[in-house]
């Protein structure tokens, strides 16, 4: 019984999340020469960020940024999606360092 209520729930889910992709979608198909990858991607990031939020546990979030490595001294290059579980070491509105 319970499998079935995870099942029926991911299914809901999952056709919220093609509705909102196909709305937020709309106001930016522009002509082939207008399309920009970066505002694409930006789009299809925030759309799986919102998606991988609501099934995150208390204390972790999500958001872009870039890891260090505090061994190496070093960070990583820019990551589209970072999931973290308390207070990274430096948190802007968008983007996190962890």
């Amino acid at each position: 019984m319970e499998s079935e209520l995870y099942k029926t729930l991911g299914d809901a889910k999952c056709v919220e999340l093609s509705k909102k992709t196909k709305t937020l979608w709309r106001p930016l198909d522009l002509s082939e020469t207008r399309k920009s990858t970066q505002v694409t991607g930006a789009v299809f990031e925030g759309i799986a960020k919102d998606f991988i939020r609501e099934y995150l546990p208390t204390g972790f979030g999500v958001k872009s940024g870039l890891v260090f490595d505090a061994r190496r001294k070093t960070t990583s290059p820019q990551c589209d999606a970072i999931i973290y579980k308390g207070i990274p070491l430096l948190d802007f509105t968008d983007i996190v360092v962890v």
